[in-house]
């Protein structure tokens, strides 16, 4: 068993950093008969794995996800290396945009605020769902997004003019009902996409589901609870 001084040297990591983790319950030592913080050996191999995740650009909440996953620390970091080696191409293609140097510098902006908006979307999905997405987008037509957005904007814009009537009515259960599809659809009734869309709407999303809209959304999602619906995951 360590205490905190002598594991967080082992690790190279600053006490400060130990109680963190326990704060968030990332790494949880045990408790000596004087409450003193104890660390067993398979602390502190969980402490370097929670150091090289996010050495390859993990967040602390999806290295807190995918310790609790039953898949090895390899095939996590196989993952990892797939998202950062999509990263890289990322950055290859607004290099591009900037070389190609159009005339028109609001459509520059336009093409990077897309590419940047992607990077930002990308840290609320754990590696394996960030994939998941990646490999549906590439067959994603412009056609196709025009099409979903203006399913989702007649969607919130109908929802508006029921926001008064009973969540239990005929057609707002119906709205929900084409609410839940449209998530449903989206998140390919994946709970861990499902979970990260939440988590990126509560920062402040871009997109579809944008600022406007969130007293729509929210309404929605009330007459899904009412009607006893619930989104993949829920």
């Amino acid at each position: 068993m360590h205490k905190t001084s002598e594991i967080a040297r082992r690790a190279g990591v600053s006490v400060r950093t130990l109680r963190y983790y326990h704060q968030i319950g990332l790494l949880c030592p045990e408790r000596g008969p004087k409450g003193t913080r104890l660390y067993k050996h398979e602390h502190l191999i969980r402490l370097q794995q929670i150091r090289l995740l996010q050495f390859v650009g993990l967040s602390l909440e999806q290295i807190g996800r995918l310790l609790q996953e039953p898949r090895s620390l390899k095939e996590s970091l196989n993952l990892q290396v797939r998202v950062l080696t999509e990263r890289r191409a990322q950055i290859d293609r607004i290099l591009k945009i900037l070389a190609e140097g159009p005339d028109d510098f609001t459509q520059v902006i336009e093409r990077i605020e897309r590419e940047m908006n992607m990077d930002w979307m990308q840290q609320f999905y754990d590696p394996e769902s960030w994939e998941k997405l990646a490999r549906r987008a590439k067959t994603y037509s412009p056609e196709e997004q025009l099409r979903d957005q203006q399913r989702w904007v007649d969607l919130f814009e109908e929802a508006r003019r029921h926001l008064g009537d009973d969540l239990l009515s005929p057609q707002v259960q119906k709205l929900a009902a084409r609410f839940k599809e449209l998530v449903d659809e989206f998140t390919m009734g994946d709970p861990k996409i499902v979970q990260g869309l939440r988590a990126m709407q509560a920062q402040g999303a871009k997109g579809v589901l944008k600022e406007p809209y969130t007293d729509a959304k929210d309404f929605l999602g009330r007459a899904l609870k009412a009607g006893g619906m619930s989104l993949a995951g829920a």
